[in-house]
């Protein structure tokens, strides 16, 4: 499965019934948390991608948890007030390793002020 195919797995299960509906469901809930959660932020749906990553965020390999945060649009809208708490308390953890997390942070704050025109957007 290619690109959003979780996404689009979850929008079709409420049109399925029967045993199109069991194969559909068993097939999304054999995938891979570490895809879906990309998948998500793909879609546009990081507040899923955060809940998902919230119950099931320690099973995710370090690589895994950098590829996630690295994933998210620079424009988070209303999940942007949440952002510094979901990194110190559910992404930090999970990291041995933080220097790839501050690049990503330094690079969004760099680009946060150009876009927005002045360091505010960035703190």
């Amino acid at each position: 499965p290619q690109g959003h195919s979780a996404v689009a797995l979850l929008g079709a299960l409420r049109r399925l019934e029967g045993p199109d509906f069991c194969a559909a469901w068993q097939h999304f809930r054999r995938a891979l948390l570490p895809e879906l959660c990309l998948d998500l932020v793909a879609a546009g749906w990081c507040e899923e991608a955060f809940a998902v990553f919230a119950r099931h965020g320690a099973a995710f390999q370090p690589d895994q948890v950098l590829s996630l945060v690295e994933s998210l649009p620079i424009d988070l809208g209303p999940q942007e007030e949440l952002l510094p708490v979901w990194i110190a308390q559910q992404v930090m953890p999970l990291l041995s390793c933080r220097s790839r997390l501050v690049r990503w942070l330094l690079g969004r704050a760099e680009l946060l002020e150009a876009l927005r025109g002045g360091p505010d957007a960035a703190l």
